[in-house]
């Protein structure tokens, strides 16, 4: 009778156990569902099979590149062959090719800056889902501080970083980009110094961010972590004490219990990782490809000794390279999160 009451007592408890090895995760934005490994692979093999998918679809990308790189590349070419046959029209010429240079750059930067804040609001959006599930794993495990602390602190950083980045940041990089073309057009100073000035206010802001961030991860992390086991400990001994006969069985059972809260708090985890690099893997490598590709084509422009037009595309690239910040700011945000809500209690 002793052992069918016992039996009884623990048989929600081991159907929670089982569910928690087999949690059901929300589905992802149907463009990144492609990029997600099978189960049945490792972790490693995962990011491996995330990161050769999303190369194998840089071709088109590097296409698109390497025909803006040769159009810039000819536009130098012949401005430099105006220039060395009518010597009065050098200044006309350079101007024209930067006009119709920035055009250019403006027409593929827009779409990559649009991919970038897409990408920023589908982490947002899919962190809102996902981030519930890890919480509630990590609250079962017995750290019902640190989860709480944990979803809290992503949750209000992530819609701030989201806020920053799609209202703030994104339309900077338009005014950034206005005043390059003006700057290189009108060889004026004054705006040079000014988008020097937006650059570092758009670098200290991205790094304020994770930085304040990071701090809370770590400061909540330890301070609630040391709570949690405390607290876990202490009910382990109260239930132990207080309910006769079963009361020490159902103590030891409820580590068996919390190993299954834990797997499920790291098979959320690592779902969560690769779900949050496989939203952002393909965007972030075909900004990182045209970056790439303008850093090489200014090196190239300058060989035909176009300062203005060099310059131009220098410019682009660091617009570029902030539109690449900010999307992985916004991933490596929730990766540290993620991990952070893996670790348990310590």
């Amino acid at each position: 009778m002793r052992k069918l009451i016992i039996i009884l007592i623990l048989l929600p408890m081991m159907v929670l156990t089982a569910k928690a090895q087999n949690p059901e995760f929300p589905a992802l934005p149907s463009e990144a569902q492609e990029y997600m490994p099978h189960e049945s692979q490792s972790f490693t093999d995962g990011l491996m099979y995330i990161i050769g998918n999303a190369i194998k679809e840089l071709t088109p990308d590097l296409s698109a590149g390497i025909k803006t790189a040769v159009f810039l590349l000819s536009a130098a070419l012949a401005t430099t062959y105006i220039s060395s046959v009518n010597g009065s029209a050098k200044k006309s010429a350079e101007l024209v090719c930067i006009i119709i240079s920035g055009t250019v750059l403006l027409s593929s930067t827009n779409s990559l800056v649009h991919l970038g804040v897409e990408t920023i609001q589908q982490l947002d959006g899919y962190s809102k889902l996902l981030l519930p599930i890890m919480t509630t794993a990590l609250s079962s495990e017995g750290a019902v501080t640190k989860s709480a602390a944990l979803y809290g602190g992503t949750a209000i950083f992530s819609s701030l970083l989201t806020g920053v980045l799609t209202k703030l940041f994104i339309p900077v990089i338009y005014v950034f980009i206005v005043l390059c073309i003006a700057d290189r057009a009108f060889d004026a100073g004054v705006l040079s110094s000014l988008k020097t000035f937006l650059k570092w206010l758009m670098t200290w802001i991205l790094k304020l961010v994770l930085y304040v961030f990071t701090g809370y991860i770590t400061v909540t992390g330890i301070a609630s972590g040391s709570t949690d086991a405390m607290a876990l400990r202490a009910t382990k001994i109260t239930v132990s004490g207080m309910i006769p006969v079963v009361g020490g069985i159902i103590s030891d059972a409820s580590e068996a219990i919390l190993v299954g809260a834990g797997l499920m708090k790291n098979t959320a985890g690592i779902y969560g990782i690769f779900a949050f690099l496989a939203i952002c893997i393909r965007p972030i490598l075909k900004i990182s490809v045209h970056c790439i590709l303008l850093k090489i084509t200014a090196a190239l422009c300058g060989v035909f000794g176009l300062k203005s037009q060099t310059g131009l595309v220098e410019d682009f690239s660091q617009a570029m390279s902030m539109a690449l910040a900010a999307t992985g700011s916004m991933c490596l945000l929730l990766l540290i999160s993620t991990v952070a809500f893996m670790k348990g209690v310590q």
